[in-house]
């Protein structure tokens, strides 16, 4: 599957008890509405509901940054629909932020992936983003990876404040700077591989890694 230059990355919780009742507007609307907008190239849900925060993962594949903030997107945030109105409040934990793809390695999608979310010291980004780069290299190497790449997060695509988004309450939009996406043959195996990945991430300048991993849920893509 061809990604775009872009991606829209989520994180969030469920409501307890509401789980069931997420998944199947998920499947049965949310994505599929998402998908027809003009520039979403593909759409993945990915769950790990173990996890003892941020159980869901969302990625949307974008022709181009302005994706995530286009006047077709902007109309579906600002005009959810009655099913969407009853989803959004039981959301928790929301993190959403749309990405420049600025380095990336191999091709396909996974049964699993990982994400590690950077907190960047400000004053050094751009030598970070540099070496973080130059890891991808390293971890496209490692058995069971099957393809991974880097994230710029673009703070204000996602800062327009929306009907959708006021449905979910307060959210930080802003709570990470770039992140790394890591494509795997499973959870196992992206397990093993953690301890590599951080390792060749870490540098002077990167604050902060926040790790998790996710089996893929549902695939759409826009030529489906």
């Amino acid at each position: 599957m061809a990604a775009g230059h872009a991606f829209l990355a989520i994180w969030h919780d469920i409501e307890t008890g509401e789980t069931q009742a997420f998944e199947r507007w998920h499947t049965r609307e949310h994505m599929p509405e998402r998908i027809g907008i003009p520039g979403f190239l593909a759409a993945r849900r990915y769950v790990n509901w173990s996890l003892p925060k941020h159980g869901c993962f969302t990625l949307y594949d974008g022709a181009h940054i302005e994706t995530f903030r286009s006047p077709g997107y902007l109309a579906r945030l600002n005009d959810p629909t009655e099913w969407s109105k009853r989803m959004h409040p039981v959301f928790r934990n929301f993190i959403r932020g749309a990405c420049v793809v600025t380095a990336g390695m191999g091709d396909g999608v996974g049964g699993a992936c990982s994400t590690y979310r950077l907190t960047l010291d400000a004053s050094r980004r751009d030598d970070v983003m540099r070496v973080c780069a130059g890891a991808l290299y390293d971890i496209a190497a490692i058995d069971g990876v099957i393809s991974v790449r880097l994230g710029s997060n673009v703070a204000d695509v996602t800062s327009v404040r929306t009907k959708e988004t006021e449905l979910k309450g307060p959210n930080r939009e802003d709570v990470f700077d770039a992140v790394v996406i890591v494509e795997g043959l499973g959870l196992d195996e992206l397990g093993a591989a953690r301890e590599r990945v951080l390792a060749a991430l870490r540098t002077e300048g990167l604050l902060d890694i926040e790790a998790a991993d996710y089996r893929l849920s549902q695939l759409l893509s826009h030529a489906r």
